[in-house]
């Protein structure tokens, strides 16, 4: 089946680089810069009128699991301001959950039964502040089809990715074999997604 969904996308998986953020081009992607040590989050700068986060102002950081429940496979991931401005991310991150270099068919939803944190305004991250997000999913019942071995999000012009580790260290995040019929349809194949918050993400 592995084979099959190789097919859909037409790529040879390569194995990613776990931790360090970089700039996802599909499917060609040089890499970016690796996240460094997060600094103090400071909330009193006036935010500046439309100014968006890019993508050459942001690093990435894988920042491990949240505490499961039943069921649960998760991955906590932290922004930073690499820049000297201020910029606003948007409400949710859009992502795409990656084998290699290769993004899986994932249905995806805000927030859900893992994901329960309440959207706010966007957040305009100071110089050197940070933000982070969750993504959650139900575990495969039946077994995995292929491993996700990155997280990319989409932020003007390009996106960034971020490699994610393996073993226990990981998130176990993966595409799902099914029952009966389409792969899609299993529970395990939709990802919910939460609003960023500020603060670096704390894995449990």
């Amino acid at each position: 089946m592995f084979g099959a969904l190789l097919a859909l996308t037409g790529c040879t998986p390569t194995r990613a680089h776990p931790g360090a953020a970089s700039t996802y081009r599909p499917p060609t992607t040089s890499p970016g810069k690796s996240a460094g040590t997060a600094p103090a989050l400071t909330s009193d700068a006036k935010p500046l009128a439309d100014a968006s986060c890019s993508s050459h102002q942001l690093t990435m950081r894988f920042s491990g699991s949240a505490s499961p429940m039943t069921g649960e496979h998760s991955a906590l991931v932290t922004v930073w301001n690499v820049s000297h401005d201020n910029c606003r991310l948007p409400v949710y991150p859009t992502i795409a959950l990656l084998n290699g270099r290769h993004p899986l068919p994932f249905g995806f939803q805000d927030n859900g039964m893992y994901v329960h944190d309440r959207p706010g305004a966007r957040i305009v991250l100071l110089p050197g502040a940070a933000a982070n997000f969750l993504v959650a999913k139900y575990r495969c019942d039946v077994g995995d089809m292929a491993t996700v071995t990155a997280i990319a999000v989409s932020i003007r012009p390009d996106s960034l990715s971020v490699g994610l580790p393996t073993g226990d260290a990981g998130p176990t995040l993966a595409y799902c074999k099914s029952y009966r019929g389409s792969a899609s349809g299993d529970p395990g194949n939709t990802v919910e997604i939460g609003p960023y918050v500020r603060g670096q993400a704390h894995g449990i």
